[in-house]
């Protein structure tokens, strides 16, 4: 996989060197090298700078190294130290810590080696970009305190800006503040209203709740900020916030402590008595009456989850809307048969009976099971896994062979053999030979994997199905039911476009996602 180094000389070297300890970039590049060797990196590429300065700004090959970074061209970049990245301001280290974290590349010192993926590295290369552990303190209590001046102010204190507005330059002034995006505010209206008053469907108000908003703003075509799908938690957010009655919020958090399986977990809590709620210099979207009634609501549907009874349907949690993916509910009134309808109000979506749905559902993994029996004998028949295993081998030696001669790079160049330049040729030419052979290696790994799975089926998955089909008949109970559909299928999406509760029962669809591996395309 290609990695990079990083050399950079600051002030601290150049007192350094003139106190007699040798040239740092040149200390610093074998000081490196040396840890390619040992953990086995292909170096590809070196940045290095002399700046006096310490801001980004002033330092174009990191400008450089951060933008390719950014690109995922590395796996990884090898420095002295973490503290080598960022030695600036706040902005600085998070524009640092940012890259190297949303990117997943590693940051490789002679001492250890960074993953920003694990949390735990994540943590120590943040506090390593700050000089100290106290210097750290002293930046955030000043950044917090700013923010909170800026909320006692009216200013937006935050990064993002909430759904219906968007962050603007206080005119005249520091700081930011929010300005109306016209066409999100006419949809925040909209959530609310239909949250306290209700949604009209067939001439009536109807009570809606936030899973069902989420549904009706997804059937209308609309998204989030993030271009996103609604769901039933975004529009609890935009209904707590007490930005769209022109307010602005900073919530401050108290760090909880507590021990668990022999371990401190750490926890930031917000806690109402530590909220400060100013006056905002936005304008509201809403009223404060229609935001109080919502917040009234709110609490109300709040009060826990329902006592549980015993199951009802056969089908619970496994079937869905083939028409706006909403889950399907058993509907029923005494001395009728239960039936399946959609729960979103503006669906198109037909109702059937649940007895009817049910064996629609059974008789479909019935048809499925004789398909995919057919199929996976057919291709388990045309897969060879002995010469899949031949290829798999005879990559791996290609590509032990390669990674060998990265090694001898490295003896090359301290020897003087090899110049930086033709080193860098050399290990940019090996590299992409291995990360060839290591795709192929993963395929042929991938198929073999897919083949096992595949004669596997035989063996397991079949005969697993084949116990539910049989067993189904017997069950009395829902609960019974249900957990052995369960233990096949993941899904089931239901359709009916046409017809009524009284028309023909069979006018519907019902497609299958059962919890099998498909044999391969």
């Amino acid at each position: 996989m290609p990695y990079c180094m990083y050399l950079r000389k600051s002030r601290k070297d150049f007192e350094a060197e003139s106190a007699g300890q040798g040239e740092t970039l040149a200390r610093h590049k074998a000081a490196l090298l040396e840890t390619a060797q040992r953990l086995h990196l292909a170096v590809s590429e070196i940045y290095q700078e002399i700046v006096s300065g310490d801001s980004i700004a002033a330092r174009p090959e990191m400008q450089r190294l951060l933008a390719d970074v950014e690109t995922g061209k590395w796996d990884g970049v090898l420095v002295m130290e973490v503290e080598r990245l960022a030695r600036g301001d706040t902005m600085d280290q998070g524009q640092v810590q940012r890259t190297f974290v949303y990117t997943g590349t590693k940051i490789i010192t002679p001492t250890r080696t960074y993953d920003p993926s694990d949390p735990a590295d994540a943590e120590y290369f943040e506090f390593g970009l700050f000089m100290s552990r106290r210097e750290y303190q002293t930046i955030n209590r000043r950044l917090l305190a700013g923010r909170e001046r800026a909320v006692r102010e009216g200013k937006w204190p935050q990064g993002h800006a909430p759904y219906g507005y968007r962050a603007v330059k206080v005119p005249k002034g520091k700081g930011y503040m929010l300005e109306i995006v016209p066409e999100e505010a006419e949809i925040v209206k909209s959530i609310f209203n239909w949250y306290v008053n209700g949604a009209e469907y067939n001439g009536a108000f109807l009570r809606v709740g936030a899973r069902r908003i989420s549904t009706m703003l997804n059937s209308m075509g609309l998204t989030t900020q993030a271009g996103n799908l609604w769901s039933a938690p975004a529009v609890r957010v935009i209904l707590k916030n007490h930005a769209y009655i022109g307010k602005v919020t900073w919530y401050k958090q108290t760090l909880r402590k507590s021990m668990s399986n022999g371990a401190v977990v750490k926890k930031l809590e917000r806690t109402p008595e530590r909220t400060l709620i100013c006056d905002g210099l936005h304008e509201a979207i809403i009223s404060e009456e229609l935001f109080e009634a919502a917040q009234a609501r709110l609490s109300a549907d709040s009060t826990g989850p329902a006592t549980k009874g015993p199951l009802q349907s056969p089908l619970a949690g496994l079937l869905y809307c083939g028409l706006c993916g909403c889950v399907m509910a058993r509907q029923h009134e005494k001395g009728k048969p239960a039936y399946y309808v959609c729960r979103n109000p503006l669906c198109r979506c037909r109702g059937s009976k649940l007895e009817v749905v049910e064996q629609r559902v059974v008789a479909t993994l019935a048809h499925w099971l004789t398909g995919y029996e057919i199929t996976a004998k057919a291709q388990a028949q045309t897969v060879d896994i002995g010469a899949l295993q031949s290829a798999l081998d005879g990559a791996q030696r290609e590509l032990l062979a390669y990674q060998q001669q990265q090694t001898r790079l490295y003896d090359l160049l301290e020897r003087g053999i090899y110049t930086e330049q033709l080193f860098l040729q050399r290990q940019a030419a090996i590299t992409g030979e291995v990360q060839r052979l290591q795709a192929a290696v993963a395929d042929t790994e991938a198929a073999i994997a897919k083949a096992v799975r595949i004669n596997a089926s035989a063996r397991e998955i079949v005969p697993a199905v084949h116990a539910v089909l049989d067993a189904y008949p017997t069950y009395t109970t829902a609960q019974e039911k249900n957990d052995a559909l369960r233990m096949v299928l993941s899904r089931v999406e239901y359709t009916r476009t046409v017809g009524g509760f009284g028309s023909d029962p069979q006018d519907f669809e019902v497609k299958i996602f059962p919890r099998l591996p498909e044999p391969v395309e």
